[in-house]
């Protein structure tokens, strides 16, 4: 059963359960055997060009932190028409500050 907070539907942390959860990363990797990935974080917008491709389709990562500081990621793949959606306890390099605040 999904956790309602204000009458929708919150995300919550899946090590404690908290729903203070902040997005501190999204991480968008080309399709293919392209190398790169573009990083939104709380510096700004990065592009690294080294990057190795991962996967056969798109691949979009969204870093989360709650407030108890566990950081853990939603990872999305897109190939041949599906969407395929898991999640990864132990991102890597997850950055501290949350993307909107300075």
């Amino acid at each position: 059963m999904p956790i309602v907070q204000d009458q929708e539907p919150a995300l919550a942390c899946p090590i404690c359960g908290s729903v203070y959860v902040f997005p501190i990363s999204v991480r968008c990797n080309p399709a293919g055997d392209h190398h790169g990935e573009v990083q939104i974080e709380n510096g700004g917008i990065l592009w690294n060009p080294a990057v190795e491709p991962e996967g056969r389709g798109v691949r979009i990562e969204l870093v989360f932190r709650c407030e108890s500081g566990h950081a853990f990621a939603y990872v999305m793949h897109f190939h041949k028409g599906n969407t395929f959606v898991s999640r990864n306890l132990t991102p890597t390099e997850p950055p501290n500050k949350i993307i909107w605040r300075t």
